[in-house]
């Protein structure tokens, strides 16, 4: 590998998770939420801090999982930080 190839890898899970939601085509609140997930803030809470009910935030997360192409936490946070 060349410099050039080394440096436009992300080397950071942040620079993963950014990647990887842009990949996605995740919408910011689909971005907030996800990063609310990822560190494993509650749906009821995640819905208290961005003055959304919890159900709004299961209907977003729900989004995030059909465009990710996942079934759960585990394999979201899997896929949005490799």
């Amino acid at each position: 590998m060349d410099d050039d190839t080394i440096s436009e890898q992300p080397s950071t899970t942040t620079e993963h998770f950014e990647r990887n939601c842009g990949t996605y085509n995740l919408t910011p609140r689909e971005k907030a939420i996800a990063k609310l997930i990822l560190d494993g803030v509650t749906y009821k809470k995640i819905g208290e801090s961005l003055f959304i009910a919890e159900g709004t935030v299961r209907t977003h997360a729900q989004h995030i999982f059909e465009k990710v192409n996942v079934s759960n936490k585990i394999e979201l946070i899997n896929k949005l930080i490799a």
